[in-house]
């Protein structure tokens, strides 16, 4: 009797190994290649964008670059300011609607009507919104500090590649580790006279996929949903004993 439960308990360590084996794969084709491709995206748009505001950055003497709205362009800071204020209490709609330019970007008006304020978008290869408030002045402020922010989003898009790229290496890796106990199994199962479960045999690639999901329920535990291990944005990856094992980047 014992030995039937010592078995029952490896496999329901196998099964869950097999789980996130299947997990992994997944991870490996298609979750964390998603993952790369959009953030190396962001960085090439993040770039573009830059490049834009720097060419487009002709401050006067005020150190104010000049701001385009409704087809009128002021250069003076105070009636840049007043101007983008009366067009916030002149708007008819909460509806996204472009209203300027401001250094190279397309400037896109909104208002949250759950939120109960005006949102202003800059855009460009992306989208960069601030929240508007009632001073001249300080809405401008908020619009130059996105934009001069933009360098620390493109370097943080940077470290979050060079992190899933690390996380893929070691899923590439992880999932390549048989099951720790296999051997134990085995004896066991032949000391029994158990017959060793079809789902822990051998397989081949299509095999496994097909297996994929009832690896665990075969041999009654819970299923563990491909998602899990999808990659976490911090660093991480779950490994072949089914715990979280987390990465952090070098500084």
């Amino acid at each position: 009797m014992d030995l039937d439960i010592e078995v029952s308990k490896l496999k329901l360590l196998k099964a869950n190994h097999l789980s996130q084996k299947y997990a992994l794969e997944d991870a490996i084709s298609k979750g964390f290649p998603k993952q790369i491709a959009e953030t190396q995206a962001r960085i090439a748009g993040y770039g573009a964008d830059i490049a834009t505001v720097k060419e487009n950055t002709q401050p006067n003497a005020d150190g104010f670059s000049p701001l385009t709205l409704a087809g009128v362009t002021h250069a003076d800071k105070k009636e840049a300011g007043a101007a983008l204020l009366t067009m916030c209490q002149t708007m008819l709609s909460p509806e996204a609607t472009q209203i300027g330019s401001y250094r190279g970007l397309t400037l896109e008006l909104s208002f949250d009507t759950f939120a109960r304020e005006y949102r202003l978008t800059m855009i460009g290869q992306l989208r960069h919104t601030v929240t508007l408030g009632t001073d001249v002045f300080g809405n401008l402020q908020r619009m130059d500090n996105a934009l001069e922010g933009l360098p620390i989003k493109e370097q943080a898009c940077r470290e979050q590649l060079s992190n899933l790229q690390t996380q893929l290496e070691t899923a590439k890796a992880e999932v390549q580790k048989p099951f720790p106990r296999e051997a134990e199994l085995n004896t066991k199962c032949t000391a029994g006279g158990i017959e060793f479960p079809a789902e822990f045999r051998p397989q081949g690639a299509g095999d496994r996929r097909r297996r994929a999901g009832r690896g665990s329920k075969a041999a009654g535990a819970p299923q563990t949903a491909v998602g899990a291990v999808k990659p976490i944005e911090n660093g991480g990856n779950y490994g072949l004993s089914g715990k979280l094992v987390l990465y952090r980047a070098a500084a």
